[in-house]
């Protein structure tokens, strides 16, 4: 078993401070988010966004044994839902839903060649609602996938849809492409709910009639979600809807997600309260979770509990229970159960593609308008393994207590102990893990909590970007540039030191009357109402009166960067 590093207290005691920022900042509303901080957005062509496909396809290092999957964003909904964070449109314009399509396959004719040598091996259309689409555009979509891309004899396929607004036709369809899995969006089985939350006319009687569709057409695998903590429930009503759906339809499983709420939410449902949120929460985490796992089994079903995000329910008497599932889950972009590497091929506005050890990146609209003329932009990040391991060890941490070092090395190539050391150190430090030979075990935590754990494994770097960003401060050299625009090149800023610029790395420039170069970063406040920090990145040797004058220097910047700073905020909200 590896040695880790004693963490060191000041280290410990900065890094905190930075967290806490972030913190206060983004309401730390889900770990999933932590996987998403990268940095600067960076800008792709659709050329480009083909070409990356095409380097990962012929790396000699990429894993033989990926998962490649398709996700197709429908980002049309008949209503926009309240307490969803996907982004969804209605299709207010006739024409909208073929210039969707258009876009689709415009996307599919570029990237299909880049990809060729690959197998697909599973497809998941989700929204917004895919069941808007109409029985043509399905068609015509589906035929065009089939036809471009290879895809595996045993593929699995699953589509979303909305209860209100899916037939027979659509179905037939769909079953003639090989969809065998089917899930829809319940939340509750509460008509006045649904209608508070504009999900439209949903009742109980729209939810059996869509199960006896399904069953008539012989599609056994069908699922349903439910929302823990809606505006207007209970948690006895939320377990009360849960024990209907299981005995009287009999779905292949349940997904019980936690909701995640939008500032939009809480703004219309809890006074922009994120607290008052959370007191509403409360009682649906300490109750339902537990109730579940009592009368699961009860019910005929098997219940698997992660740490608060998302339980789910599956029939006991499912001849594929212990079936790796393909589509159902992988648009995480990370490791799926199977312990594979997941590559996802998006298609759609906001559609994510994950190229494993390449790049995360999401598709933009070209225009100022939803789906304007013109091939599709993208924007995302080149991805290290940093961010690999990142983005496995949120989802893997945000739903259970357990890493498998086994596991870990297969995709990664190395031991965690040896990949983290500095994260897994402070964790130990504040007791929340053990490490053994075969694994590293946390001590069970709230959702809140964990993320905030979750939050070590961030660099300091995407840290102090997303609160730069959150702070309106450009840390871009331009940026940088207009914060010390009234200091000139060779201006004296303390007896000694002279301003020298701002470097293409955004990095502040100060000579040394003695010929020294020294350089400084800027970076965000640790407490609001402060001015930025100014630090020394790169620095000669120097005496105590070079010290001194550094120290007066910098001083001077920073109250120069926090006047003008607060100046441009001003001047923005204006």
């Amino acid at each position: 078993m590896n040695e880790l590093p004693r963490a060191d207290p000041r280290w410990l005691l900065a890094r905190e401070r930075l967290q806490n920022r972030y913190g206060e900042l983004s309401e730390l509303v889900d770990a999933s988010r932590l996987s998403y901080l990268r940095g600067p957005i960076q800008h792709f062509s659709e050329d480009e966004f083909a070409q990356i496909w095409a380097e990962a396809a012929r790396d000699p290092n990429r894993p033989q044994n990926a998962q490649h999957s398709v996700y197709i964003h429908v980002p049309f909904c008949k209503s926009i839902c309240s307490f969803c964070n996907y982004e969804r449109l209605r299709p207010s314009r006739p024409g909208l839903l073929d210039a969707w399509l258009d876009r689709v396959l415009q996307t599919l004719d570029t990237v299909a060649p880049a990809v060729q040598d690959l197998t697909f091996h599973a497809m998941y259309i989700g929204g917004g609602t895919p069941s808007t689409l109409t029985p043509r555009i399905l068609s015509r979509l589906l035929e065009a996938l089939d036809q471009q891309l290879n895809w595996s004899k045993i593929s699995e396929r699953a589509f979303e849809f909305d209860p209100a607004i899916m037939n027979a036709e659509k179905l037939a369809v769909l079953s003639r492409h090989g969809f065998q899995n089917f899930s829809f969006g319940i939340q509750t089985l509460n008509a006045d709910v649904n209608a508070d939350h504009n999900r439209g006319p949903q009742s109980v009687e729209m939810v059996a009639r869509r199960f006896e569709e399904l069953r008539a057409a012989g599609i056994q695998d069908v699922a349903g979600d439910i929302l823990l903590g809606l505006k207007g429930t209970t948690p006895q009503e939320t377990l009360n809807d849960i024990q209907h759906i299981l005995t009287q339809f009999r779905p292949l499983r349940i997904d019980v997600f936690q909701l995640t709420p939008t500032h939009e939410y809480v703004n219309s449902h809890f006074e922009g309260s994120f607290e008052a949120f959370r007191e509403h929460l409360k009682p649906f985490q300490e109750t339902v979770p537990d109730a579940l796992e009592r009368f699961g089994p009860d019910w005929g079903y098997h219940v698997k509990r992660g740490e608060g995000h998302r339980i789910l329910l599956r029939r006991i008497d499912d001849k594929h229970t212990s079936r790796p599932r393909g589509p159902m889950g992988s648009y995480q972009g990370m490791t799926s159960e199977r312990d594979r590497p997941v590559q996802i091929l998006g298609l759609g506005p906001s559609a994510r593609s994950s190229i494993f050890g390449h790049a995360s990146i999401e598709t933009r609209d070209p225009g100022e308008t939803p789906l304007s003329p013109g091939p599709a932009l993208y924007e995302g990040h080149r991805l290290d393994l940093e961010c690999e391991v990142r983005a496995y060890l949120v989802h893997c941490l945000r739903e259970r207590n357990r890493v498998e070092r086994s596991v870990f090395r297969a995709l990664f190539g190395a031991d965690i102990v040896d990949l983290i050391p500095a994260t897994l150190s402070a964790w130990s430090s504040k007791g929340w893990i053990s490490i053994h030979a075969d694994s590293v075990d946390f001590v069970p935590q709230s959702r809140t909590e964990r993320t905030r754990a979750l939050l070590w494994l961030v660099p300091d770097r995407y840290l102090e970007h997303e609160i730069a960003r959150r702070d309106q401060l450009d840390l871009s050299a331009g940026g940088i540039r207009h914060l010390v625009r009234d200091l000139s090149v060779e201006q004296p800023l303390a007896e000694g030191v002279r301003f020298s610029g701002v470097a293409d790395n955004g990095r502040i420039g100060l000579k040394l009357a003695s010929g020294g170069t020294l350089r400084l970063r800027v970076a965000p406040a640790l407490a609001a109402d402060t001015p930025p920090r100014v630090i020394l990145s790169e620095a000669p040797q120097m005496d105590a009166a070079e010290r001194k004058a550094l120290s007066q220097s910098v001083a001077r910047l920073r109250a120069l960067i926090g006047r003008n700073l607060a100046s441009q905020r001003r001047d923005s909200k204006r």
